[in-house]
């Protein structure tokens, strides 16, 4: 996940760098250029936010697990807090949208 969240934050610095490239064209086309690099940008670092947030729990969890080496009394992990992960189905609007694409 570490990776995950790091990936998002290059993105979004990729962005910021689109946001500020494209200075040859119209004015009307760099500016909604730049508008839609810099939205781009934005949606990365929240996604950045919102999954370390997530699974800060699990990172806490997995340092004790590391840190104890994995030993075979469970009494140790007896007292840490049960994790509740929600996973989100970000796709559910591609079948609909699948399905528009093969209509046309």
């Amino acid at each position: 996940m570490r990776r995950s969240i790091e990936s998002c934050l290059w993105r979004s610095q990729w962005w910021q760098s689109r946001a500020q490239r494209r200075v040859d064209s119209e004015s009307h086309i760099a500016e909604g250029s730049a508008t839609y690099a810099w939205e781009q940008s934005l949606a990365e670092q929240q996604r950045a936010i919102r999954w370390a947030a997530q699974w800060s729990a699990v990172r806490e969890r997995a340092k004790v697990v590391l840190k104890t080496q994995l030993s075979s009394t469970e009494t140790r992990y007896s007292s840490l807090p049960v994790i509740v992960v929600e996973i989100e189905d970000d796709d559910e609007g591609d079948e609909q949208e699948e399905q528009d694409d093969e209509d046309m």
